[in-house]
């Protein structure tokens, strides 16, 4: 709960600074961004935090209903009954569980994507390829999701008071291995990535790698606008299997140089070694979690106390993945300062090997074309933008 309304405060915050200035373009975006797109960016944020709240409040709802609510007990009374071997009885409750949250996400994307992105102009999403991809996302996560936690289950019987340093160095070694595979053989599942043909874009990107003395696999236009209207710009892959990739509308939009901006802000992430301190920061966190849980794992207090009578490998894990994310929200504006800080590094980087106001121009435009506000509340920032905010990030990047 205290969560809850520490998230929905920040909500009001942000809601009514943003509503403030809804009738004025600040300073110094008032003469490239339109009144009528700073009002469209002011309305598309104002509907998405007061559907938040709502889903939010939701959210704490189910939470309550699975622990104090019985939730969690009447699901591992369910899977006691068919007297089934650990590992199994782990592959059901999952299952069971996965599939009850899946049904209860289902309106919530249904909503996002055609209703509120559908009414602001952004959604491409159809019903079609929504079914598509939520069936592809279904067996994705059983195909490697159940032999993952069989192996954890089995971990845990195997070594008892030191299964959580060994859960530990197979998420890893998991996490390492999806950096592989994620850019050949999950993204295409999803999108189609084709080689960059635009000339000109071309070569400005291919004399910047040489600049830099980036080495990739290649430059891949994805087709985004399957889906929405939004644009972005991103590597992926560790050591050879590195590439960029580019949103289609992202092309569509912004000019040649200011891509080439946009990318080698993106080669600055790399540079600047953030994705190898992004790793280390997540593995870190994951091994605190696996030891706080070893701990926890003998305690029958810890099942009672979040409703869960019995205590078992499957309903460990299980219960800890529920409520774990009640006890650490207050790291959460810590990492988001720590990326702020990284994404003013990488414009750094920008401005070294690109041209620092076609940055800027392509900043200003992804705002526009995304209805990004340009101003925010600073403490909802502080707590939730892994962003600068726009008015701070371009005057440093100008400076």
């Amino acid at each position: 709960m205290t969560r809850l309304l520490l998230e929905l405060f920040l909500d009001y915050r942000h809601y009514r600074h943003i509503n403030a200035q809804v009738n004025q373009v600040p300073s110094p975006f008032d003469q490239t961004i339109e009144l009528k797109q700073h009002q469209l960016a002011a309305a598309y944020a104002s509907a998405k935090l007061s559907s938040g709240a709502i889903l939010n409040s939701w959210h704490t709802i189910i939470l309550l209903l699975w622990t104090f609510g019985g939730g969690l007990d009447l699901l591992d009374q369910l899977v006691r009954s068919q007297q089934a071997s650990p590992i199994t009885a782990a592959l059901l409750a999952f299952s069971i569980f996965a599939l009850i949250e899946i049904a209860i996400s289902i309106p919530e994307s249904l909503y996002r994507h055609f209703i509120l992105e559908e009414r602001f102009g952004f959604n491409r999403l159809t019903i079609k390829l929504f079914i598509f991809d939520q069936l592809k996302g279904l067996i994705l996560s059983a195909v490697i999701g159940l032999p993952l936690l069989a192996v954890i289950i089995w971990i845990v019987i195997s070594f008892q008071s030191t299964w959580w340093f060994y859960a530990w160095v197979l998420i890893t070694i998991f996490q390492l291995s999806t950096l592989w595979l994620y850019p050949v053989l999950i993204a295409p599942l999803f999108n189609k990535f084709s080689p960059l043909t635009n000339q000109e874009v071309k070569t400005r990107v291919l004399q910047l790698l040489e600049r830099v003395g980036f080495s990739s696999k290649g430059l891949f236009v994805m087709d985004a606008s399957r889906r929405t209207t939004h644009g972005n710009a991103y590597f992926t892959g560790p050591g050879k299997s590195k590439r960029i990739v580019l949103f289609d509308t992202l092309l569509k939009t912004l000019s040649p140089d200011e891509v080439e901006a946009v990318i080698a802000h993106e080669l600055g992430h790399y540079k600047n070694r953030d994705i190898l301190k992004m790793l280390l920061v997540s593995s870190l966190l994951t091994l605190t979690g696996f030891a706080i849980l070893g701990w926890l794992y003998q305690l029958p207090e810890f099942y009672l106390a979040h409703g869960v009578t019995n205590q078992s490998p499957y309903m460990a894990l299980l219960l800890f993945g529920v409520v774990v994310s009640c006890y650490t929200f207050p790291i959460t504006p810590i990492l988001s300062w720590r990326s702020r800080r990284q994404e003013f590094a990488a414009d750094r980087f920008a401005a070294q090997f690109a041209q620092k106001e076609s940055l800027a121009s392509a900043l200003i435009k992804m705002y526009r074309d995304n209805a990004t506000p340009v101003t925010a509340d600073p403490l909802y920032s502080a707590y939730h933008h892994s962003h600068p905010q726009a008015a701070e990030r371009i005057a440093r990047l100008l400076d």
